[in-house]
């Protein structure tokens, strides 16, 4: 009875670890939620149109779909404040996840 006290004890503590750590995962989740809809409502007073699963503006996915790729780059960057470098990047990074 002894060996098993210590074992059930240590059982204990890692159930309320777990517990905490499951906490902090909700309360972290309920954060990031608020700052996405904050996001979303700053985007919407901008008039900035965003696709969702690729965080790509949409008129710069039109004007990928019209094979506009320059133009595409000239709207990432005027829409999001990114350097040429970085607009480029997630351009190229968007047509490589599309193949």
């Amino acid at each position: 009875m002894e060996s098993i006290l210590p074992a059930l004890s240590l059982l204990g503590v890692f159930g309320l670890l777990i517990a905490i750590n499951f906490s902090e995962v909700s309360a972290n989740r309920k954060k990031m939620k608020q700052i996405e809809r904050k996001i979303d409502i700053l985007l919407e007073k901008q008039g900035i149109s965003v696709n969702s699963e690729a965080f790509i503006p949409l008129d710069v996915l039109e004007a990928l779909k019209n094979n506009q790729k320059i133009k595409a780059i000239r709207l990432y960057r005027q829409q999001t404040g990114s350097s040429i470098l970085e607009a480029q990047k997630a351009i190229n990074y968007y047509l490589g996840s599309k193949a």
